[in-house]
């Protein structure tokens, strides 16, 4: 019976640098924040979402609600001596707030671009077969 069996691949060519493996893997989180950026804006875009506030503040706000970041709200009415502020005695008026919301559709496509980005350089590898 023939062998065909091959000599196992030395360190150096069974994986590639780790530097490359650092660049992949930021590539890929890039990717993927680049994504649901684009999935941000599209969705704000059809919803008329720039009648509220300018784009460049809502996607980025939306983007780090979707990877478990909070959104602090604050707002204050800018006047010290207006009318509420004669009726308060000079106080100003001002409300606070938290929204700890998560847009789920901006978590999905950014997890399926990252799973998808992270392991498309596994393909490439050569496995290992079994003797038989």
């Amino acid at each position: 019976m023939i062998s065909t069996r091959t000599a196992p691949p030395s360190a150096s060519e069974a994986s590639a640098p780790t530097w490359r493996h650092i660049v992949e893997g930021v590539l890929a989180a890039a990717g993927a924040l680049i994504a649901m950026a684009l999935t941000a804006a599209a969705a704000l875009t059809v919803a008329g979402g720039a009648a509220v506030a300018p784009l460049t503040r809502l996607v980025p706000t939306l983007v780090s609600m979707a990877v478990g970041g909070g959104v602090s709200l604050t707002g204050g009415s800018g006047e010290s001596g207006g009318q509420a502020g004669g009726m308060l005695g000079g106080l100003s008026l001002g409300m606070s707030g938290r929204i700890s919301a998560v847009p789920l559709m901006l978590t999905f496509v950014g997890t399926a671009v990252l799973a998808t980005l992270f392991f498309r350089p596994l393909r490439r590898r050569a496995r290992r077969r079994r003797a038989s």
